[in-house]
């Protein structure tokens, strides 16, 4: 049986065949059309290249930018080799920040001096504004020493103003109680913030929140407040206060419309709900406290430090400072978290079991301890250590 003979390499397949009949046909038709001059034929037009750089060799030892081409450059080989020893023996064991400044000439021994005298300086000063804040929250315990509705009522006036009227609560004793802030005593582990300067009540941990958020400048955040609460130290004179007269004393701090709606809504909510609370949602969510307010109502209006665990990062450094410090035994400790219904505390939450009161209005009495110096932290050395350079 003779074998079929394998079709050669080089001959064109059935399909190239096909394809090239169909180009002939297509091209014979555009010949007949006039489309095309069947004795030109298309030449493919070169695909021109960019030429290529040479890449020069970079000169060592100078700038390649045109900002600073030719010059020197900063930082040797040696200098950098030698950047570490430096560092050991200038600073002499201090802060890595502090090494940095001596061994780049950005302070010198003067400028060092004048950086630890405004430590001991600020030192001193946050002493003694924590051991005024301490006898501050003594001189706000309710003094009545009865079950006497109209004298807690009168104690609620004395306290907010007449407008306390716009209530009807069943108990003026929770009425009151419920408005007055039981926060842990000043963290004694470095970590100091604003809001505990403003815990005789409620309504101004929470104006003050509402006016210290979305501003850097502490100076600022402390004139304004200071100055709003001078003018205005109770709700029923925030609810009369002239917008106008208002405005002043609060501008530096942005946002006004919105801060002194917050203002109103929570001075109004504050004289008229039967017992206080706020919240994040709800009935007792005001316009104004967010998350930041909150928070801080519960750490220092509410006394939950401890279980807490915020999203902002101050809030959460003290907190997280509360923790070690009760985890020492030490003053911010016991019951500070137990919140509602918490006994061994001497700061009770105002909302605390009745039942439990003794007979100075609630059991609180609290005897301002001055607070012993601490030991001085790094990073204040080195805050005061920036300010003096700048």
């Amino acid at each position: 049986m003779a074998s079929m003979a394998s079709p050669s390499a080089d001959a064109p397949s059935e399909y190239e065949l096909l394809r090239a009949q169909n180009i002939a046909r297509n091209a014979a038709k555009l010949v007949g059309l006039g489309l095309e001059d069947a004795t030109m034929k298309k030449k493919a037009s070169p695909k021109k290249k960019a030429p290529k750089k040479k890449a020069s060799a970079p000169v060592e030892g100078e700038r390649r930018s045109k900002r600073n081409r030719g010059e020197a450059p900063q930082y040797t080989k040696e200098k950098i080799d030698n950047f570490g020893e430096e560092l050991d023996r200038m600073a002499g064991g201090c802060s890595a920040k502090r090494a940095f400044g001596l061994a780049n000439g950005l302070a010198n021994p003067t400028q060092s001096e004048q950086a630890e005298e405004m430590s001991e300086e600020h030192k001193a000063m946050m002493l003694e504004v924590r051991n005024d804040l301490l006898a501050k929250r003594a001189s706000h315990v309710a003094k009545v020493e009865t079950d006497d509705e109209v004298a807690w009522k009168a104690e609620a006036v004395g306290r907010w103003g007449d407008m306390v009227e716009l209530a009807t609560p069943e108990s003026w004793q929770v009425y009151v109680r419920s408005r007055l802030c039981t926060p842990p005593p000043p963290c004694p582990d470095g970590v100091s913030l604003l809001q505990e300067r403003y815990t005789e009540d409620a309504w101004h941990l929470l104006v003050a929140c509402n006016l210290m958020s979305r501003v850097s400048s502490g100076p600022v955040k402390e004139r304004c407040i200071n100055g709003f609460f001078s003018r205005w130290p109770t709700p029923t004179a925030a609810l009369n206060a002239n917008p106008n007269e208002v405005l002043p004393v609060l501008e530096s701090l942005g946002l006004f419309e919105g801060r002194y709606r917050s203002i109103c809504d929570v001075s109004h909510n504050f004289l008229s709900l039967p017992e206080f609370e706020c919240e994040r949602k709800g009935d007792f969510k005001f316009h104004g406290i967010g998350e930041f307010g909150v928070t801080s109502f519960e750490i220092w209006a509410r006394g939950l430090g401890l279980t807490l665990h915020p999203e902002d990062r101050n809030l959460a450094s003290y907190c997280d400072a509360l923790r070690r410090v009760a985890k020492k035994g030490g003053d911010a400790g016991g019951d500070a978290g137990g919140g509602v219904g918490g006994g061994g505390s001497v700061w009770q939450t105002p909302a605390a079991d009745l039942s439990k009161r003794a007979a100075g209005a609630g059991g609180v009495t609290v005897k301002p301890e001055p607070m012993e110096e601490s030991d001085e932290e790094e990073e204040e050395e080195e805050e005061a250590l920036q300010a003096a350079l700048e």
